[in-house]
């Protein structure tokens, strides 16, 4: 009986514990892999049903260090760019691509703490590759 008594207790436990989430983080059914990063929002993404995972709150990004900040907090530092791409404190709001790799009649605005192309590159879909290597 006493088996019974502490199985059920442990069972009772097990079933009940919740994850706790760190600062700027809740717990999600289904994690999202284009969860916001400093420097970029990942564009090829699957929603993988991962039970009891913490994403960021809306508003916050992930840095490299696996931390929830807001956008201002990314940092060089704190900040993983997909290839041909660098982080810029203030990006452009015309960002060169394959189809108008040198944008005129652009506003100055400043994109805070993004990735870009590297100089050099331009945009193509969700890639930045070498001019050259643009489709004719």
């Amino acid at each position: 009986m006493m088996k019974l008594i502490v199985l059920a207790v442990v069972f009772i436990a097990v079933c009940t514990a919740t994850k706790t989430c760190e600062e700027n983080e809740e717990l999600v059914a289904c994690h999202n892999t284009c969860e916001p990063q400093c420097g970029f929002i990942p564009k090829a993404c699957t929603e993988q049903c991962i039970q009891d995972t913490c994403d960021c709150k809306d508003g916050f990004r992930r840095n490299t260090l696996g931390k929830c900040v807001e956008n201002y907090e990314c940092t060089p530092e704190t900040t993983k760019c997909p290839k041909n791409e660098t982080f810029y404190g203030c990006g452009s709001a015309c960002e060169p691509t394959c189809k108008n790799p040198a944008p005129k009649g652009c506003t100055k605005q400043c994109l805070v703490n993004l990735c870009q192309c590297t100089r050099g590159f331009v945009r193509h879909n969700t890639e930045c590759i070498a001019k050259e290597d643009c489709p004719k």
